[in-house]
């Protein structure tokens, strides 16, 4: 990876981890979303998947007393799971142009619903989903986490309506990373998608890891939660436009 990729590429992770250590999940998005803009977005899951476990693992442990177990094993896990190794198997069909494509409209599907919400003032939780689309859309999230990497928008939108305060959110949603990316990354080898290139790639970049944990846990002490969300999903927004259009 050359320099002049390599060190905005360096900028886009350690914003990603930060984000992701504040709000429990979107460091992939984030990674994808702008990441996208200077490398083939094929190239990114290899590289930051098996770097996020370090971020995963740091956060899990610290706060595993707030892990909500009975929603992680029982409820996301198993569809995710599922879902994910869907996805995975047809991630192949979408690829390229159209993988950058494809992902670009999601994000701003997803960033402007984010958005139209916080405009109509719908700070306060919504009413859960019913059994069955909790389900599906848990389980769709899984999909796209096989395909993008991604599936923490969509798993928002679904646990996000449940009575979880933000710190068991946080960190139950760091578990679910954690457990699904040391699966994804084992898909990776598997398939031959991760290298000796990519893991030196993915160790070029370790320090950017510290830093993102250190000031995304000042922030999320300190700083509105729905605010700073907000303003991640009008920075996606943006960049999946610039990302359409490139």
């Amino acid at each position: 990876m050359e320099l002049e990729v390599l060190l905005p590429f360096a900028a886009v992770i350690l914003a990603g981890y930060l984000v992701q250590t504040v709000t429990g999940f979107g460091a992939m998005v984030v990674a994808m979303t702008f990441g996208a803009l200077v490398l083939p977005i094929e190239t990114i899951p290899p590289v930051a998947v098996p770097l996020s476990l370090v971020q995963n693992v740091w956060i899990a442990y610290r706060y595993r007393d707030g892990i909500d177990r009975q929603l992680l094993f029982m409820k996301i896990l198993p569809l995710m799971f599922v879902g994910m190794t869907l996805g995975f198997l047809v991630s192949d069909l979408v690829a390229g142009e159209a993988l950058r494509i494809a992902f670009g409209v999601l994000i701003l599907v997803l960033s402007g619903w984010e958005l139209l919400r916080a405009v109509r003032g719908s700070d306060a939780r919504p009413e859960p989903l019913g059994p069955a689309a909790t389900r599906i859309t848990i389980f769709l999230a899984g999909v796209l986490h096989g395909i993008y990497a991604t599936g923490g928008p969509l798993l928002v939108y679904a646990v996000g309506r449940l009575e979880l305060g933000k710190h068991v959110f946080r960190a139950t949603l760091t578990a679910v990373w954690l457990l699904l990316n040391i699966v994804l990354t084992g898909f990776f080898v598997f398939a031959g998608r991760v290298s000796v290139e990519s893991l030196g790639q993915s160790a070029l970049l370790l320090p950017t890891i510290p830093i993102g944990i250190l000031v995304g846990e000042w922030i999320h002490h300190r700083v509105d939660e729905n605010r700073f969300r907000h303003m991640i999903f009008a920075l996606l927004a943006a960049a999946a436009l610039t990302l359409l259009l490139k």
